[in-house]
Order: structure tokens, then sequence, then C-alpha cells
């Protein structure tokens, strides 16, 4: 499914004789919502679903600022995908891959070992750091939510066979405002949310077997 589809999928459910009550810039608003809370359920399940990374250059330095550096996720002209939420800090060297234990206060950073703070937009480290931070983190979505027009094609994610949950959320956002609350609607919601679940908690299960099956030897051997 596109913006498109799921658009019109969501005016199908609510089935309104006109724009009145509900414009188009409303039900944009309502298929966005939809959106993160759809996203929400995803990442509950597995929190890397959709990830991506970031990596910064370090020079002795013992902070560094999301919103001003040089690669920034942060602030007003993020130069990569805006970062949601903070998943990995990672050192990369010629040796491997190190990971930095994130803390929640100045205090428990200042007595740990490798750890980092995420302290506003700042990463703060308990130590001064030459070389490659790797981020692993969540990004803020980037979908059009306003190319509802046949033809936009505008992509949402890979969950497609999911994606008429996201206007039966939308759905929700409008039952709220409208006081139609709608028990088929809840039904479906229900069923279609406990199958998204179920597949994400199996592909998660496969797909640590498959890496532990990769490690063991015991994948694709000569």
């Amino acid at each position: 499914m596109y913006v498109e589809d799921v658009y019109n999928r969501f005016k199908r459910y609510i089935d309104e004789p006109d724009q009145t009550f509900v414009s188009d810039a409303v039900a944009q608003d309502f298929l966005s919502i939809g959106y993160d809370e759809f996203r929400a359920i995803v990442e509950s399940i597995d929190p890397y679903f959709y990830a991506t990374g970031v990596e910064l250059t370090l020079s002795n330095q013992q902070g560094y600022d999301l919103a001003t550096g040089p690669d920034t996720i942060l602030g007003a002209s993020p130069n990569h995908p805006r970062m949601s939420r903070l998943l990995e800090v990672l050192s990369i060297d010629g040796n491997g891959v190190y990971p930095w234990a994130q803390v929640p206060s100045g205090r428990a950073r200042r007595r740990g070992e490798r750890t980092v703070q995420l302290a506003g937009t700042v990463l703060a480290f308990s130590e001064v750091v030459t070389g490659t931070i790797l981020l692993i983190y969540s990004p803020v979505p980037n979908v059009d939510w306003s190319k509802t027009a046949a033809g936009d094609n505008e992509f949402i994610d890979d969950l497609t066979q999911f994606h008429d949950i996201i206007a039966l959320l939308a759905y929700e956002q409008y039952a709220v405002q409208d006081g139609a609350q709608n028990q088929g609607i809840d039904k479906l919601l229900a069923r279609r949310r406990a199958a998204l679940e179920d597949y994400l908690q199996k592909r998660a299960v496969e797909s640590t077997q498959f890496v532990r099956r990769i490690e063991d030897g015991t994948e694709g051997g000569a």
C-alpha cells in the first residue's frame, strides 16, 4: 500500500458523504497520528525494525552536540534522518566494535566506565574520545500523508501487508471526534493488531535463530 491506498481505505471506513466534517487536511492528520501509533506497536516488539545509523568523528572530545555538530540528527535542520530514540552507541576501530553503556544522568556517567549520556542534544561521554562513534537509532517517520492523489505512490514502509491497521488506527481518532465508536472496526483492529504482533514476534525469533546458526557455522557450510 501507498499513502493514497491507506487514505482511500480510511475514507471507506468513515463513510462520510462529504468533506464538511473530515476534510483532506483532517484525514491526513488522523492518518499521521495512526502511523505514529502503528510504528509504536512495531517498535514495542522490535525496537530495531526502523533503525538507521550515523557515524560521528570525534577528536579529543568528551561530548558531541547532535544539533550543531558536522553530522546532525537533532535540532532545527538535521542533515541525517531525525532521531526519535537512541538505541546504541558504539566505538569502531580496526580491532572491532565496542559498545558504550547508556546511563540516565551525569552522576551515573561520571561514576561509570565507558558510559554515555544523552543530555538534551549532547552526547556526553565518561572519557575523552578520538575516533569513530556509530549511533544506532530509531528515526522520526518521514512519510508525506498529503500524497493522497492517485499515482502519488508515496512509500510508507515494508510492512505493506499490515498497512490497513494505519487506517483503522486513524478511524479511532475520527471516532473520538465524531463520537461514532464502531464495534466492527474495534474488532477488526484488535484482530489485525494481533496478527501484526504475531508476525513481528515470529520474525524476531527467526532472525535470532538465523544469527545463531551463522555464529555456530551451521548455515551455508562448505
